[in-house]
C-alpha cells in the first residue's frame, strides 16, 4: 500500500513539474516573439573633465526579439545633456545606437545623469542608461558662499576668501 501511495505521489509531482515547465517555455517563447531590447552597456563613466568641455558617448543596442522595436521617447533631466536615437523603428536582429552628448558648461563636481528610454520592448519597456563623471571647475572658490549677515545702510562690511 505504501509503495502505491509513493508511486502515485511521485507520478503526480512529475506531472505537475512537467506542466510548469511547459507553461514557462511557452511564456519565454511568447516573449521572444515580441521586440526585446539589449544594450551592450547601460552605464558610461567619462572620468574627469574640465568645466566647459563637451563629451559624446554612443550606447549600442540590438533588437533580439522577433517583432519591430519602437523607441517611443527619450527623456533627459537637464539641458546639459542631449540624446538622439539613430532610428525609431528597429527590425528584428538589427543593431542601432543612441548618441548622448554632455556639455559641462556651468556644471561642477560629480555628475550622474540618467537618460530614460521608453519603447515597446517586452522585456524592459523603460530602460535607464546613465552617464557619469566628475567636472573639474575652472576656478574653485572655497567657501562657495560668503555670509555677510545683516547689512545696514552706510556700514562697510568685508570678508576675505
Amino acid at each position: 500500500m505504501n509503495n502505491k501511495f509513493y508511486l502515485g505521489f511521485f507520478s503526480l509531482s512529475f506531472l505537475f513539474v512537467g506542466i510548469l515547465i511547459c507553461l514557462n517555455v511557452k511564456e519565454i517563447s511568447a516573449q521572444a516573439e515580441k521586440p526585446i531590447i539589449a544594450f551592450e552597456e547601460e552605464r558610461y563613466d567619462f572620468g574627469k573633465i574640465r568645466q566647459g568641455e563637451k563629451i559624446t558617448h554612443i550606447y549600442k543596442f540590438k533588437n533580439i526579439g522577433q517583432q519591430t522595436l519602437v523607441i517611443n521617447e527619450i527623456e533627459i533631466p537637464c539641458d546639459c545633456t542631449k540624446a538622439v536615437a539613430s532610428k525609431k523603428k528597429i527590425l528584428p536582429g538589427e543593431s542601432e545606437k543612441i548618441t548622448v552628448s554632455f556639455d559641462s558648461t556651468g556644471e561642477r563636481d560629480q555628475i550622474n545623469t540618467p537618460i530614460t528610454i521608453y519603447s515597446n520592448a517586452s522585456n524592459t519597456p523603460i530602460v535607464t542608461i546613465t552617464i557619469s563623471g566628475k567636472v573639474i571647475p575652472e576656478v574653485n572658490i572655497v567657501p562657495r558662499v560668503l555670509n555677510f549677515g545683516r547689512v545696514t545702510q552706510n556700514k562697510d562690511i568685508s570678508k576675505e576668501l
